[in-house]
């Protein structure tokens, strides 16, 4: 809704004319880009690129990410679940390892084949 800037009387959107004092009316154009949130998701993309190289802070951005997607209209929801199994593979690979470690496994493994 727009006002009449000389008697400041309301005025449909499509109105070209105030209808009380005849004044023409401003023509208002609205920005799409101020309309639509951004279009790009940055943490789910940043927590997709974080996942390969760092996955606590992947695993964190991508969560993030994946909470920001529903003001995104859902875009980088895809995205942040891919950050968030790949993150997820990577700490469960990790955790493996520590515990394979904690319990000697390496040990004979390099006894067997050296280092």
């Amino acid at each position: 809704m727009k006002y009449c800037s000389n008697c400041g009387q309301a005025a449909n959107d499509n109105d070209q004319y105030c209808s009380k004092c005849g004044s023409p009316l401003p023509f208002v154009v609205e920005d799409e880009k101020k309309s639509q949130p951004s279009e790009r998701n940055i943490y789910a993309i940043l927590g997709l690129i974080f996942a390969f190289v760092f996955w606590p802070a992947g695993l964190i951005l991508s969560f993030i990410g994946f909470g920001f997607s529903k003001n995104h209209n859902g875009r980088g929801k895809a995205l942040a679940i891919a950050g968030l199994i790949i993150s997820a593979l990577y700490f469960l690979s990790y955790t493996v390892l520590v515990i394979l470690k904690i319990a000697g496994v390496f040990d004979y493994w390099y006894a067997i084949f050296g280092d």
